[in-house]
């Protein structure tokens, strides 16, 4: 029985694999990759939904912000009533419960949380990490105060002299403002080679102004000071990465100090993205944009999170773990490639047989 192919296929069949490698680079390069993680217990738990901020050592916007060398997951929702309801419904945060804004009609579980300190955002961040076994990303020297404090030098396994408020150690986190411009207006397939879209729906076009949606160009914005933030699921379009309302809904706390200096952690820290009042586009500077005290509440303020994929020794704990696993795109058309010149090979040496 002669089971060679024969060799007036291998034409048709390289073509067919060629194809694929070609199709799977399209795909790998525009896939938008997530992870979900769950947090509380029993009854009482939630998800985020971290989506992959890959594309490694993309330049700074014409803003100075940005750029970023490493991968991170950014929540793809910002934080709601009900997760900062499930964090207070926890013991150990009964000495620093997080108080939010919920007067009446228009406000709900599942809205974003509004009138947050900065402290109270991070509070909610070290919970998220210690409940899942993690370092907490911020040093407080008392359970019950707002004294947020650097990381010191002597804290070998916390401390980063890049970054002297986030654990090296740590998880969860609060955005930096770089890794919150580039999850907001970064596009790795603009122009063919990457760059930052104006607004945060992929659009250099101001996007329709609604109470609620999901429609591409959507922002939630233009209700005015006496309007309400919408569901965090229904809170306007996608930026490029998959990440929703990043402009308007509700200011969103950032880690970074406004004036670059981290050896205070009592600075002020950056508020961006706009409100349900107004909406921020990506042309701010870093004297243009909002600034508050750290214990500041700000009524339109929230905040969303960040995980960590560590490069530095710590533990991950899984978490994006299948996002790093998933090969990158040259990788994978390498790998099909060398599959297609092997397969060739082996139908040649059968055929001759």
């Amino acid at each position: 029985m002669n089971s060679s192919i024969p060799s007036t296929t291998l034409p048709l069949f390289r073509f067919y694999l060629r194809f694929l490698s070609f199709f799977c680079l399209i795909h790998w390069s525009s896939e938008v990759r997530s992870d979900v993680v769950t947090f509380g217990s029993g009854a009482n738990t939630f998800d985020l939904t971290f989506q992959a901020i890959l594309n490694l050592g993309n330049a700074d916007d014409s803003t100075t912000f940005g750029g970023v060398n490493y991968a991170f997951g950014m929540s793809k929702y910002e934080i709601s009533e009900r997760m900062i309801n499930i964090y207070n419904l926890d013991s150990q945060n009964s000495a620093s419960p997080i108080s939010y804004t919920s007067p009446g009609p228009g406000y709900g579980a599942n809205k974003a949380a509004t009138n947050i300190t900065w402290v109270e955002a991070a509070r909610f961040v070290n919970w998220l990490n210690i409940s899942q076994g993690f370092a907490p990303a911020y040093w407080f020297r008392r359970a019950d105060s707002t004294n947020i404090t650097p990381w010191q030098s002597s804290q070998t396994s916390d401390y980063d002299a890049l970054n002297q408020f986030r654990s090296k150690r740590t998880v969860f986190a609060l955005a930096s403002i770089d890794e919150w411009y580039k999850a907001a207006y970064y596009d790795p397939t603009l122009n063919g080679t990457g760059g930052y879209w104006q607004y945060a729906v992929r659009s250099d076009i101001a996007p329709n102004a609604v109470t609620s949606g999901t429609g591409a160009r959507d922002v939630v914005y233009g209700q005015g000071a006496n309007g309400v933030p919408a569901d965090i699921t229904q809170a306007g379009g996608l930026s490029a990465y998959g990440v929703m309302g990043m402009n308007g809904n509700v200011w969103e706390w950032t880690e970074s100090p406004f004036n670059g200096v981290y050896t205070n952690a009592q600075v002020n820290r950056f508020l961006v993205g706009g409100s349900w009042a107004d909406m921020q586009a990506s042309v701010f500077a870093k004297g243009q944009t909002a600034n508050y005290s750290p214990s500041t509440n700000i009524p339109q303020g929230g905040f969303r999170v960040i995980s960590l994929i560590h490069t530095n020794g710590g533990d991950d704990g899984g978490f994006l773990a299948p996002l790093s696993s998933v090969p990158e795109p040259a990788s994978g058309v390498v790998l099909l490639l060398m599959t297609a010149t092997g397969c060739g090979r082996m139908f040649k040496r059968r055929n001759r047989r």
